[in-house]
């Protein structure tokens, strides 16, 4: 879920980012529900707070983005039991310079978590904001 919230962040700023002006059609992915604030007058988020709620309240709006919102870290970070996979643990002993990818456990343990059968216990601190995805309610369009 954190891989979707993050890929989620990244696409929407990427998207925001490179867009010189409000293109008319159908939005492809998880957009594709999406039609557009119309010709609502447009607001100018400064914060985390304001963009969000802007996107999850039901009113019809024109976002323009005049900055990058970055949401690491806004939401505090947890530390829970997880694992290092053997793939991770060879990838590490090379010591070139990769770092690979420890695993969150989930129900059932090392057992029941893919890859850490032949894993070893470490902890795994993460960023909540990844996994809290944000939601877009109402009908939004937004701008650079």
């Amino acid at each position: 879920m954190k891989v979707f919230r993050y890929g989620f962040i990244a696409a929407f700023v990427l998207a925001i980012q490179y867009t010189a002006a409000i293109n008319t059609g159908t939005a492809p992915g998880l957009a594709s529900g999406a039609t557009g604030g119309g010709d609502t007058d447009p607001v100018y988020p400064t914060t985390i707070d304001e963009l969000t709620s802007y996107l999850s309240d039901d009113e019809t709006r024109v976002i323009i983005l005049q900055q990058e919102f970055d949401y690491r870290g806004s939401e505090g970070s947890t530390t829970e039991d997880g694992c290092r996979p053997l793939s991770n643990q060879e990838c590490i002993a090379k010591n070139n310079g990769c770092m690979g990818q420890d695993v969150i456990l989930q129900s059932g343990g090392m057992s029941g978590t893919g890859g850490c059968t032949d894993g070893i216990s470490v902890e795994v601190t993460y960023d909540n904001a990844g996994a809290n995805p944000l939601e877009v309610q109402g009908i939004k369009s937004s701008n650079t």
